[in-house]
C-alpha cells in the first residue's frame, strides 16, 4: 500500500528538521537534500590542527541512526536508512543565478552516494579510504586511542564485507559500522544477501535479530 503524498512530505520534513539539528552538534555541513536523500560535507573549513572531518561525519551518521527510532512513520510503513560515507577530494562552489546554492561535486561525492545505495539499512556504509582516515583521526584526536577500542566504547563493531562491486567504481572494499543491537554476524549475512540483490530491492530485505 502506498503512502499518501502529504504523508510522505511530513515524514520528511521531520526526519531532514532532525538532521539539521545534529548539523551543529556535530560541525557538519549540510550541502543539500535531493529527493529523501540528505548530504553533508566536513573538512572543507581549512581547521587548524588535526583534522577530525570523517570522525565528524561518522558520529553524525551513528546519530542519524539513533535519531530515526524516535521519528514516528506512516501506519504500515516501515522507516530504515542507510548512511554512506567516502573520505576525499571534493570541487565546491555556488552554481546557478536563480536560487543559487553552495554545493559539491567529484568523484567522492558520487562514491560516498555508491556507498550508501549499495549499503546495509540501519548501519553506516564506508570505503576502505574512509574507514583508514578514521583509524588516523581517532588516533590523533583521542589521545591515541584504536578505532575498535573507540567502537567498543560506543556499542558498535566494525564488519568488513567481501569485495563489492560498485557501479562506476568497480570492485571496491566496503566496512560497516554495526551500531548498538545489530550484531556483526546479522550484518555480514545481510550484506552477502545485498550484494546478490539489485541496488532497487536492497530496501526489501529485514531484519532478524537471533
Amino acid at each position: 500500500e502506498s503512502v499518501p503524498t502529504h504523508q510522505l512530505v511530513d515524514l520528511l520534513n521531520s526526519l531532514f528538521s532532525a538532521f539539521d539539528e545534529l548539523t551543529e552538534k556535530h560541525g557538519v555541513f549540510k550541502a543539500e537534500t535531493i529527493g529523501d536523500a540528505y548530504i553533508v560535507a566536513a573538512g572543507h573549513e581549512g581547521q587548524a590542527g588535526p583534522s577530525d572531518a570523517t570522525l565528524r561525519v561518522v558520529e553524525y551518521g551513528l546519530n542519524m541512526l539513533e535519531k530515526v527510532k524516535s521519528i514516528r512513520p506512516p501506519r504500515g510503513m516501515q522507516l530504515q536508512i542507510r548512511v554512506g560515507i567516502h573520505t576525499g577530494s571534493a570541487y565546491s562552489g555556488v552554481v546557478g543565478a536563480k536560487v543559487p546554492k553552495y554545493t559539491f561535486f567529484g568523484d567522492t561525492v558520487n562514491t560516498a552516494a555508491r556507498m550508501e545505495t549499495m549499503g546495509l539499512p540501519g548501519c553506516v556504509n564506508m570505503s576502505r579510504s574512509c574507514q583508514e582516515s578514521l583509524a588516523k583521526e581517532i588516533a590523533a584526536c583521542r589521545s591515541g586511542c584504536l578505532l575498535e577500542d573507540w567502537l567498543n566504547s560506543i556499542g558498535a563493531s566494525l564488519v568488513q564485507r567481501d569485495p563489492v562491486e560498485v557501479k562506476g567504481k568497480g570492485v571496491m572494499d566496503m566496512f560497516i559500522i554495526c551500531p548498538r543491537g545489530i550484531s556483526p554476524r546479522l550484518a555480514r549475512n545481510l550484506s552477502l544477501q545485498i550484494s546478490r540483490h539489485s541496488s532497487e530491492s536492497i530496501d526489501a530485505i529485514q531484519y532478524k535479530q537471533e
